[in-house]
Parts: C-alpha cells; sequence; structure tokens
C-alpha cells in the first residue's frame, strides 16, 4: 500500500513540476514577443519547414474528410428526403469544426513532433547551453520563431483544408450522388455566416 501511495504522490509531484515548466515557458515566449524579435531569415525557416512542408498533410486530410461528410450526409438525408442540404452541411461543417480540429492535430501531429524531436537532440547535444553561453536566449532564438510560425500558418492552413475539403465535398455530392449543382452552392451560400468564418 506503501508503494503505491509513493508511485500517487511522485506522479503527481512530477506532474505539478511539469506544468509548472510549460507554464514558465509560455510566460518567456509570451514575454519575449514584446522584446527584440531574431532575425527575420529564422522566422521564415521555421515558417517553410511548418506551412510548405504541412501542406500535403493538411490538405489530404481536407480532402477527404469532406467526401465522406458528403457521403455520410448525403446516406442520412437521403432518408428523409433532404439531399439538397449536404452542401450546407458539409460547408458548415468544415468551417466550424472539422477544418480547424484536423488542421490542429496534423500540425501538432506533423509539426509538433518534428519540433520536440529537434529541440530534444539539441537538449542532449547540449547546443542549447551553447546558446547560453554565447549570450543568446535559446526562448528567442529557437522557441519564437516556431511560436510565430504556426500563430500566422495555422489560419492560412486552415483556409486550404477547408478549401479542399468543401471542393470534395462538392465533386462527391455532385458527380457521386447526382445532387443539383445548385441545389449545392445555393444551399451551402445561404447558410454560411461570417461569423462561421470568423
Amino acid at each position: 500500500m506503501k508503494s503505491f501511495v509513493a508511485q500517487i504522490g511522485s506522479f503527481t509531484l512530477e506532474s505539478v513540476r511539469s506544468f509548472g515548466g510549460y507554464s514558465l515557458l509560455l510566460a518567456q515566449t509570451a514575454r519575449s514577443i514584446f522584446g527584440r524579435w531574431p532575425r527575420l531569415r529564422l522566422i521564415l525557416e521555421q515558417m517553410h519547414r511548418i506551412g510548405n512542408a504541412s501542406v500535403p498533410v493538411v490538405v489530404t486530410t481536407g480532402l477527404f474528410t469532406g467526401m465522406v461528410l458528403a457521403v455520410q450526409s448525403y446516406s442520412q438525408f437521403r432518408r428523409v428526403e433532404m439531399e439538397n442540404m449536404v452542401g450546407a452541411v458539409v460547408l458548415v461543417s468544415m468551417v466550424k469544426e472539422l477544418g480547424p480540429v484536423l488542421t490542429g492535430l496534423m500540425l501538432a501531429g506533423r509539426v509538433g513532433a518534428a519540433m520536440a524531436a529537434e529541440i530534444g537532440t539539441m537538449k542532449v547535444t547540449e547546443q542549447i547551453d551553447a546558446l547560453k553561453s554565447l549570450a543568446t536566449d535559446p526562448v528567442k532564438h529557437l522557441v519564437l520563431p516556431r511560436f510565430a510560425s504556426c500563430v500566422l500558418l495555422t489560419p492560412v492552413l486552415t483556409m486550404m483544408a477547408n478549401f479542399v475539403g468543401i471542393i470534395g465535398g462538392f465533386f462527391v455530392s455532385v458527380r457521386g450522388v447526382g445532387i443539383a449543382k445548385f441545389y449545392y452552392i445555393e444551399n451551402s451560400l445561404a447558410w454560411l455566416k461570417v461569423g462561421d468564418v470568423v
């Protein structure tokens, strides 16, 4: 029984310590936003890594999500004879929920893993200590360019995923199951509001 309690205690202590470390890193990153920024070349390099390298996975995910959403919506709406509303469901679902969520997941999985591996390797090989010894702030040099690139590029990648998903849903609905193009576009535009996009 003692060992079980000790394990829970050590797990709790480690969780609090990790949360404290994450909070300190977030505070340092927020503070460095208002200071002197690193060279533009570092930010552009990270934007290329995060943006260009993520386009294929984000576009593929958005495309197939829109297509599957159209097929599933059609199979349900056909029972109640509302097939013409498939466009509205695909558009609103992609813009409000699935586009941002799936883009975030793809970025966290693809880009987040790469960043964690890169910075972890730098920590093990003492490159971060070398930056400190050269009077370079590791948060400004390593974290801020990655953070700024993610913040700037996530909305762009989300819009790409939304657009491709809507196009995929359109082709499945119009070419695949035979919904009239007019009804797909008309119902989509009628149900989408500016607040949904925002």
